[in-house]
C-alpha cells in the first residue's frame, strides 16, 4: 500500500535547490487533512509525513500542507493559524476532518495506524525544521541524533538500535518546506506555544516536548548568546573598552528586551520580524563583539564559523581586543556557568543601579 501510495505521487526527483518556486506552478486548491479523533489522527498524520517526501504535487503549497496536516494531528488547535498561514501566501486550504472525509472528498489514501509513540516522534522530529537552519552539510547527521534522542524521550522500544527514523524529511523538502513557512513568525509562535504548554503533559508527550523546548531554547540568537557566553559570562575586560561603548550599549538594550519578555530563551521566535523589535539581535548592532567572541570562542565553540560578519578578525581593533580577552582569560576561571536568565538580570540591575547613583552625584 505504501509504495502504492508514493508511486503515485512520486513521479519525479528533485534535485537541491531546483524547482523552490514557492507560490508558483498549479493555481488548484491545497488540501490539508487532520482528525481530533486519536486513531484517525494516527493514521492521517502518518500518510501525510510520508507524502512530505514526495516531489510531485500540484504545487510546492501542497508539500506544505502535508507537513501542517502532520502538526495539525498532534497540536489540534494550530488549524486557524494553518489557515491565515496559507492566506497570507495567497492560497486557500480545505481542510478535510476525519478519515471518510479525507478519502471521500480529498482523496487521500490513508495509510494504517502506527504505534502513537512512533508518530510522536516522527512529528517532533519534523518540527525542528521550522526552527533550524537547513545545512547540506550537517543535515543528516544532525536529524538523527535528534531522532535518536527523541527516540529516547518518547520511551520508544520498537526500534533497533541504530535503526533510523522511518521518515527523515530529505533535504530538498526540508529546504522547501522552511523556505515557504518560516517567514511566518505567528505561525512558529503558535506551534512554539504548543510545545512549551505541553512540556509537563502526561507520558511521552511531556517527555518529548519538554526535549524540543530545551534545544529550541535561545534558538535564533546565535550571534548575541555567542557574544554573552565568550564575553559577557567572564565579565571580559573588552567590554570595558570605550572603543566599543556604543555596541556595549547596544548589547544592553537587547539583553533588556529579551529579560523583560514572558519567555526570554524564546526571543528570537517569539519577537516580530524586522523590521520591528528583533532588529535588536542584528549583527550589525555589534559587529566588533561579535569577531572578537568568534577569534576567542573559536577553541571552545566549533560553530562559531556559522557567523558571518562584516568585520574581519584581521581588524586591528579586534586583533586588539582578543589580546586582551586572552591575556584577561589565563588569570580567570570561568568553568562554572551560571542561569543565563539569572546572570543576565543581577548584570543589568546592577547597570541600574550604578546610573542611579551617577545620576545621584550629578544632582549633588
Amino acid at each position: 500500500m505504501v509504495s502504492r501510495l508514493l508511486a503515485r505521487n512520486t513521479t519525479a526527483t528533485q534535485t537541491p535547490d531546483s524547482n523552490l518556486n514557492i507560490g508558483f506552478g498549479s493555481t488548484g486548491a491545497v488540501r490539508g487533512f487532520m482528525s481530533e479523533n486519536r486513531i484517525e489522527g494516527n493514521r492521517i498524520g502518518h500518510t501525510c509525513l510520508k507524502l512530505c517526501n514526495s516531489s510531485n504535487h500540484d504545487s510546492n503549497h501542497q508539500i506544505c500542507a502535508y507537513y501542517l496536516s502532520a502538526v495539525m494531528t498532534l497540536f489540534p488547535g494550530i488549524r486557524p493559524i494553518v489557515v491565515d498561514t496559507f492566506r497570507d501566501m495567497g492560497r486557500e486550504i480545505t481542510v478535510f476532518e476525519g478519515v471518510e472525509a479525507c478519502v471521500t472528498q480529498g482523496g487521500l489514501e490513508v495509510l494504517e495506524q502506527v504505534p502513537a509513540s512512533k508518530l510522536l516522534v516522527m512529528v517532533a522530529h519534523s518540527l525542528l525544521i521550522l526552527y533550524k537552519n537547513i545545512n547540506v552539510q550537517n543535515y543528516d547527521n544532525y536529524m538523527r541524533n535528534r531522532d535518536r534522542a527523541l527516540v529516547s524521550a518518547a520511551r520508544f522500544v520498537d526500534r533497533q538500535g541504530d535503526e533510523p527514523c522511518e521518515v527523515l524529511i530529505n533535504i530538498e523538502i526540508a529546504r522547501l518546506i522552511r523556505t515557504c513557512l518560516a517567514p511566518h513568525q505567528r505561525l512558529r509562535a503558535g506551534i512554539l506555544r504548543m510545545i512549551i504548554g505541553n512540556q509537563n503533559a502526561p507520558g511521552a508527550l511531556g517527555s518529548v516536548m519538554s526535549y524540543l523546548a530545551g534545544i529550541l531554547e535561545w534558538a535564533e540568537m546565535d550571534s548575541i548568546m555567542l557574544i554573552f557566553d565568550t564575553l559577557l559570562l567572564p565579565r571580559s575586560p573588552v567590554l570595558y573598552d570605550r572603543q566599543v561603548a556604543v555596541e556595549v550599549f547596544n548589547l544592553c538594550e537587547a539583553f533588556k528586551a529579551i529579560i523583560s519578555t514572558d519567555h526570554p530563551p524564546y526571543f528570537g521566535i517569539f519577537s516580530p520580524p524586522p523590521p520591528s523589535t528583533t532588529r535588536i539581535l542584528e549583527q550589525s548592532k555589534f559587529p566588533i563583539l561579535l569577531a572578537v567572541a568568534q577569534v576567542c570562542g573559536a577553541d571552545k565553540c566549533g560553530a562559531v564559523g556559522q557567523f558571518i560578519t562584516t568585520t574581519t578578525s584581521e581588524n586591528g581593533l579586534v586583533i586588539e581586543l582578543a589580546d586582551k580577552y586572552l591575556l584577561a582569560t589565563q588569570r580567570a576561571n570561568t568553568a562554572l556557568i551560571p542561569n543565563r536568565i539569572r546572570f543576565l538580570t543581577e548584570i543589568l540591575r546592577g547597570g541600574q543601579e550604578q546610573d542611579t547613583r551617577n545620576e545621584q552625584g550629578v544632582r549633588r
